[in-house]
């Protein structure tokens, strides 16, 4: 069974507040630069980190941090709504982690260095939330943010782009709801060249953009999007 066939019947099984295509590009971030100390802010289900843990194979720590008072406030929402259900449903996968039940704004720092973080939430204040980012950073730090598209959270992109134009991350991929960011030094060549070998029949579209400029940086990413999102692998 191909990786995408997989991915749509963990998904249709598991609800992951993710665009399936866009979790199998994330799932070769993760075969590619191999974290071992994931947090996701944001966690609702646990499922985005069970389907990490299940497609990449990489031995990696995973971090949940979930504010339930926040998701009280959409009860039609099919996740969680307190500790008690996450764990019961974080039972069914084989997940080496942690939860931390509090608002993102109330992060403290963290004993390991961070290798990836995941938003899926808005903090009240996203200069305090990237400055916890990169104060407790590895030098492999990798920033993904979920629900990217302007009639969603344009502020989640909009925050990491700013560290763009100051010279702390660069872009290099975008999919259809996700986009994932790097430290400026990474090197992303063999990454390209892994996503490119491994999934280039998957997609209708997997390119690099049209070379530009962002405040006055050269930039270079990945595009990456199905015309009829997953009908040829059902």
């Amino acid at each position: 069974m191909n990786i995408m066939k997989q991915i749509i019947r963990f998904t249709d099984q598991h609800t992951v507040m993710s665009d399936r295509e866009d979790l199998l590009i994330e799932t070769r971030i993760f075969k590619h630069f191999k974290p071992k100390n994931v947090y996701e802010l944001g966690a609702a289900t646990g499922n985005w980190c069970a389907a990490m843990n299940e497609f990449s194979s990489i031995d990696s720590h995973f971090t949940l941090v979930e504010n339930f008072d926040v998701l009280k406030n959409f009860p039609t929402l099919d996740i969680p709504f307190n500790e008690t259900q996450l764990k019961e449903n974080l039972s069914q996968f084989n997940i080496n982690y942690d939860l931390i039940i509090d608002s993102v704004d109330n992060l403290k720092s963290t004993e390991e260095p961070i290798d990836l973080v995941r938003l899926d939430c808005d903090p009240l204040d996203y200069n305090k939330l990237i400055r916890w980012i990169f104060d407790n950073a590895s030098d492999n730090l990798i920033v993904l943010s979920d629900d990217i598209m302007p009639n969603r959270c344009p502020q989640r992109f909009m925050a990491f782009q700013e560290q763009v134009a100051k010279g702390n991350l660069k872009l290099i991929w975008v999919g259809i709801d996700t986009a994932a960011w790097v430290l400026p030094s990474t090197q992303v060549d063999k990454f390209y060249e892994l996503v490119l070998k491994e999934l280039s029949d998957y997609y209708d579209v997997l390119e690099f953009c049209n070379p530009y400029t962002f405040f006055d940086i050269p930039q270079k990413h990945l595009v990456s999007r199905f015309g009829i999102p997953y009908k040829k692998f059902l």
